[in-house]
């Protein structure tokens, strides 16, 4: 059971990165709005973002919320499994300490991801928890956008329908998924 704040990528990262020198790529879409009336991907259940073992660079440490943090040949350009809020927040502390004055996120994923008390998740096929929904690869920006937005009303609806439950999977240390 989760409880807290229901948040998309986009609008997190817009909140975390406003300021004059602050810019997230790709950037809000009114138009997405429209795309997805109706609820998205009621029959996709919704699996917390990270399993064991999911830190895979021996080399760089693990920051609280943020698996394989790394940084490109000197270069400001940086990389990161999918962090928690609380991991994106370290991210940016981090790399103002650093000295950079400017971050531009870009999020590379091809599915919608919501933040649920901080913890990202997911929508997977049934029986498929393991892996990503195949017919949203080479999602379109503004469909993407769209469903995101969309499944986090279609979340907080449900929590409001089930009086604050919410059911999500994750993926115990033991490699298995459970509820």
């Amino acid at each position: 059971r989760l409880s807290g704040e229901i948040e998309g990528l986009a609008g997190l990262l817009t909140r975390h990165l406003r300021g004059p020198s602050a810019s997230l790529l790709p950037t809000a879409n009114a138009a997405a709005e429209e795309l997805y009336p109706e609820p998205v991907l009621l029959d996709h259940p919704l699996k917390f973002d990270h399993f064991y073992g999911i830190h895979k660079l021996a080399s760089v440490p693990v920051i609280d919320g943020v698996y394989n943090f790394r940084r490109v040949n000197k270069m400001p350009l940086f990389g990161v499994f999918q962090p928690t809020i609380e991991g994106i927040e370290h991210v940016l502390i981090y790399l103002k300490s650093q000295g950079h004055q400017q971050v531009t996120w870009a999020n590379m994923r091809e599915e919608p991801v919501i933040f649920v008390a901080g913890k990202p998740l997911a929508p997977r096929e049934p029986g498929r928890l393991n892996e990503n929904v195949d017919y949203l690869f080479s999602i379109e920006e503004i469909e993407l956008e769209s469903m995101e937005r969309r499944l986090k009303q279609d979340v907080q609806e449900q929590i409001k329908d089930l009086d604050g439950d919410f059911h999500y999977y994750h993926q115990n240390d033991s490699m298995q998924n459970v509820e």
